[in-house]
């Protein structure tokens, strides 16, 4: 499953992907980055592949790793 999970107070979106449920991988990375808000944005299905063609199609707005900037 690919997810998009979006920080808060520096307004950034992860592109990621599980193999897990999304809810339990979205509960690893909130307490990572606790005590940072967090949402849940939306999943869909895919794998490797999927993610990173997103990766690439975002790439400019790649702020580290698999964190991106909002873009239209």
């Amino acid at each position: 499953m690919i997810y998009f999970i979006q920080r808060q107070y520096k307004d950034l979106i992860k592109i990621g992907h599980t193999g897990s449920p999304v809810e339990k991988r979205f509960k690893q990375i909130k307490s990572q980055l606790s005590p940072e808000p967090l949402s849940l944005l939306a999943s869909m299905p895919g794998g490797y592949d999927l993610e990173d063609a997103l990766h690439a199609r975002f790439r400019p707005d790649r702020y580290e790793f698999e964190w991106f900037r909002p873009t239209h």
